[in-house]
């Protein structure tokens, strides 16, 4: 039988593993799983996604709840069964087991046996020691003591009902709803497409809002069963069904693109998103950098405001909760609609992102910072550390050390917090300037394993 860190896969191993199947049946809402069909499999793998940021197909799931017959029974691996676990409701594999223990290893008897029988087999049969001597306040004891065994037994068992079949605390209610993005991978321009379901109409229901999560407006859901979007700019997006601030489900929209690449905006023309040609997409002249002629030549009014920004979105194997992050750059010098030059750092993970803003002295008010669910309200009341005029160039850096974060400008530590939630892998970077700037270096490494990032350059 195949060995699972170091532990091999036993009856017990697929004991949990069948009370972690019920479970998520449970959740899920759809009984019994003799019944599934194709589609029921696809929209599970589908909410472990949105729920665990862990990707398990279809037919990964065949096999887990037996869809799929094998040679072997199929034992998924830990990252798998911890998924499954979190969707469940506990914060593991490892906690789920500790919740689920068996009162004796016997698994194949265990439900049908009488909880007396289960608790106290070795007190019936051990032979007394030599100097026993049978009165009647050492009988009162046995049987105290197996009365007492009995009852653990009885709470044992009745707790073991109770996690299978009853409501749980510390196990998530089900949702009323399941929104789902029909196509969500692409590259720019994209227009994503979503479905709604209701299950059961509430209150909470009747009043659902959509943030699609690329800073546009947020809309009213209205009754509505489908949606589309329109993406004009690489990223990796988490689109939210909410009601009041409270969110009800999300998809992920993940836009990629083939190395670097360069677009404009101007807060003025906030429907519009200009690709610029020209500017280096490969680093290979070690300076990634969009002149004012090729701006002006994408149709962007250089005597107003504009933002130019790079992007690489590329999925990556490097951890996002342990990595560093480091770039050398220059903002624009001041200039017409440019006053408050700034330079913005986006880190995409799988559901999260870390973004922070350094920006010239004067304008705290345009400062920014966000790691993973922390918003700049939760990190800091004051971002001024923040503050530095890079025109003439300057360094700033990202250290994030098991979702501890650490910025640093030109080599100088001006911030440290941390953060909960993970953003697991590294799925893309842009770096965006107010005007015109540059980027002289660029390098982003796993901790532990030293991967570098696609598109690096020194």
């Amino acid at each position: 039988m195949a060995i699972e860190n170091e532990q091999p896969v036993t009856g017990q191993s697929f004991y949990y593993l069948e009370i972690c199947c019920r479970l998520v049946a449970e959740k899920f809402g759809k009984l019994p799983i003799s019944s599934w069909t194709n589609s029921d499999y696809l929209r599970l793998s589908g909410k472990l996604l949105r729920q665990t940021s862990v990707t398990l197909s279809a037919s990964t799931l065949k096999r887990i709840f037996g869809k799929l017959k094998t040679p072997e029974r199929y034992y998924p691996q830990k990252a798998t069964r911890d998924a499954l676990a979190v969707y469940a409701g506990y914060k593991s594999w490892d906690d789920l087991t500790v919740h689920h223990r068996p009162v004796e290893e016997d698994l194949s008897t265990r439900l049908h046996q009488p909880a007396v029988a289960e608790a106290a087999p070795s007190m019936a049969n051990a032979a007394p020691p030599d100097d026993f001597v049978a009165t009647k306040n050492s009988g009162n004891r046995r049987w105290q003591k197996k009365g007492l065994l009995a009852l653990l037994g009885l709470v044992a068992l009745a707790a073991l009902v109770f996690w299978l079949k009853g409501p749980a605390s510390n196990r998530p209610a089900r949702a009323n709803i399941l929104f789902s993005c029909i196509n969500p991978d692409g590259q720019t321009p994209h227009t994503a497409n979503f479905q709604l379901q209701v299950q059961q109409e509430t209150d909470e229901t009747r009043q659902l809002l959509i943030d699609f999560g690329d800073g546009r407006a947020i809309e009213p859901v209205a009754g509505r069963k489908n949606f589309s979007h329109y993406y004009e700019t690489p990223g990796r997006y988490l689109c939210v069904i909410k009601s009041g601030t409270t969110a009800l489900d999300t998809a992920v929209v993940y836009l990629k693109t083939k190395g670097w690449m360069a677009t404009g905006n101007m807060p003025k023309d906030t429907t519009r998103v200009y690709p610029i040609e020209g500017a280096d997409s490969t680093a290979a002249s070690k300076t990634l950098v969009a002149s004012i002629q090729q701006i002006a030549q994408a149709g962007i009014d250089t005597s107003n405001t504009f933002f130019v920004r790079f992007d690489n979105i590329v999925p990556s194997g490097i951890n996002a909760d342990n990595f560093e992050f480091a770039t050398d750059v220059i903002t624009s010098a001041q200039r017409p609609g440019v006053r408050c030059s700034q330079v913005d750092i986006t880190i995409y993970g799988e559901r999260y992102k870390h973004v922070f803003r350094v920006i010239k002295p004067g304008c705290e008010q345009w400062l920014d910072l966000q790691l993973a669910e922390k918003s700049r309200k939760n990190l800091a009341p004051d971002l001024s550390f923040l503050d530095a005029d890079l025109s003439k160039g300057g360094k700033v850096k990202l250290k994030v050390v098991d979702k501890n974060a650490n910025i640093y400008i030109n080599d100088k530590i001006v911030f440290s917090g941390g953060y909960t939630q993970p953003l697991h892998k590294v799925y893309g970077v842009s770096i965006m300037f107010s005007g015109v700037g540059a980027i002289r270096s660029f390098y982003l490494k796993d901790n532990n394993t030293s991967e570098n990032f696609p598109g690096s350059f020194e």
